[in-house]
């Protein structure tokens, strides 16, 4: 244990955490919503193409409507 080690780090790694997961999730979506343009595609198949947990998924975005949302304004 590095006692020199600050809770800035701690904190600054978990922000570096949530967004690569989210841009995880972000990616897998886009690829599996453009493929079939998103009929077929359920939140369970963007979380395993994330490699995450299909609740991990809904922590970051309320459901597949927003997601698709949030995709567009990309």
């Amino acid at each position: 244990m590095n006692l020199d080690s600050s809770t800035d780090t701690k904190v600054s790694l978990r922000a570096r955490f949530r967004t690569a997961t989210r841009e995880a999730i972000l990616e897998a979506a886009a690829g599996l919503l453009g493929s079939d343009g998103g009929a077929q595609t359920r939140m369970e198949d963007i979380a395993a193409r994330a490699g995450v947990a299909v609740g991990t998924v809904y922590n970051y975005f309320e459901d597949r409507a927003a997601l698709i949302a949030y995709l567009r304004t990309l």
